[in-house]
């Protein structure tokens, strides 16, 4: 059924204005001031100097969250529209591919209210990161988020600080004073001090001389993360910090329209924007690189106080046969994290419970839904159709369904 009743009408001509004048309009210095607390503009934290690569950094986050907001808007906008015969023929597979989200013929939600409510949580974090532009309005508790551009606003001490704010080597050790531990149980060798305001938090157990970011020289260092304020020395402290790593990719934006079937390499090169670094498949997920980026996907921790998290992989319960299509037995892989689409989609079909509660499932439905030339469906749905070698797996029976023609997911 091909008919579109009034109110979708009505609703994407409100939708088309609304896109419009957000792509207008790029974040001004203003509203990057009205939306979060930041450092001195050239002082440490500050975001109105050069990376240590030379971009200048202030530029890069201004057209990044700008690429963020509008994403998350159209989100919004297409979510919204899922109860379309046309509209939501994109939405309501990309809703399922990546929240499993399911829907009857009609167009409703399947009749559990799992579905409903996985919708209407995803679509609220949505909005809640829309909030940060057009009406922050910070609680008592936390007030209003920091934006840091760096990690200089803070410094690897061991042990606490005297009344002079220096490091004092007779004080008890700071981990020990904060019970931070690491994941083998040991305390921490020391953690990251801010002066101003005072708190503290962890930095990288990989190489914590090199503080949250770590060092340029370590393959694993990140390239933005957030912290939201959930015990009291890291309270005065919730917001993002982006680390130099970030300043070597691309804005969304500068790479233009998706080229017509780019299929997943294109996919990946649009992912990996805003500040990631390239990721192979899940066959090659041994050689990744661990990197937390992008600012849409920093902004679901925020929004969330981090209970939007970065969830373990999905795994097949051998661990090396991704051909296993018993997604129930699928198991999670503490040693690897559900980064990037590949990892997303896993989750997704093993654990969709787990993956509303992922990062990058927001960055690449907001992705998918925003890049229509991406075709997210489509290179999933013609892959299964024509046998190639899949990115990720589906059960036997829906392949079947599909290739008879009794599932089409563009109707869905």
């Amino acid at each position: 059924m091909r008919c579109l009743c009034l109110r979708s009408w009505t609703l994407q001509c409100l939708i088309a204005l609304t896109l419009l004048s957000l792509s207008a309009a790029q974040i001004t210095q203003q509203q990057f001031e009205a939306s979060f607390k930041l450092y001195p503009a050239t002082g440490p934290g500050g975001c109105d100097r050069d990376a240590p690569n030379g971009t200048p950094m202030l530029s890069f986050v201004l057209q990044s969250l700008d690429d963020a907001w509008t994403m998350a808007s159209t989100a919004i906008s297409e979510m919204q529209l899922y109860f379309s015969s046309y509209s939501g023929r994109r939405t309501r597979p990309l809703l399922f591919l990546f929240f499993g989200v399911k829907f009857t013929e009609d167009y409703n939600f399947e009749p559990d209210g799992t579905s409903e409510n996985t919708y209407n949580y995803v679509l609220t974090v949505f909005q809640n990161m829309g909030k940060l532009q057009t009406a922050p309005n910070p609680d008592s508790f936390l007030q209003l988020p920091r934006f840091r551009c760096l990690e200089d606003y803070a410094a690897y001490y061991e042990h606490l600080p005297g009344d002079d704010g220096k490091e004092n080597m007779t004080a008890e050790l700071a981990a020990v004073h904060y019970d931070e531990k690491m994941t083998n149980g040991q305390y921490f060798p020391g953690l990251m001090f801010v002066f101003n305001p005072e708190g503290w938090y962890p930095p990288q157990e990989t190489n914590p001389t090199g503080g949250g970011c770590g060092s340029i020289e370590n393959q694993f260092i990140l390239q933005a993360f957030t912290l939201t304020g959930g015990d009291t020395a890291t309270q005065p402290l919730y917001g993002i910090t982006l680390c130099p790593g970030i300043f070597e990719n691309p804005t969304t934006k500068s790479l233009g329209t998706p080229a017509e079937d780019g299929g997943v390499d294109l996919l990946n090169k649009f992912s990996d924007s805003g500040g990631s670094t390239k990721r192979p498949l899940m066959k090659d997920i041994a050689n990744r690189s661990y990197v937390c980026s992008k600012i849409l996907h920093e902004m679901a921790h925020l929004v969330t106080q981090n209970t939007i998290d970065d969830q373990p992989a999905a795994y097949p319960p051998d661990g090396t046969n991704f051909d296993n299509r018993d997604w129930s037995q699928w198991v999670l892989n503490n040693n690897y994290v559900s980064y990037g689409y590949t990892q997303s989609v896993y989750l997704s079909l093993a654990k969709p419970n787990l993956a509303q509660l992922n990062a990058d499932n927001y960055l690449f439905l907001a992705l998918c839904l925003t890049y229509e030339e991406l075709d997210c469906v489509g290179t999933f749905q013609n892959d299964i159709k024509r046998r190639r070698s899949l990115p990720f797996q589906v059960s036997s029976r829906t392949i079947e369904k599909i290739r008879s023609g009794e599932l089409d997911l563009n109707d869905m």
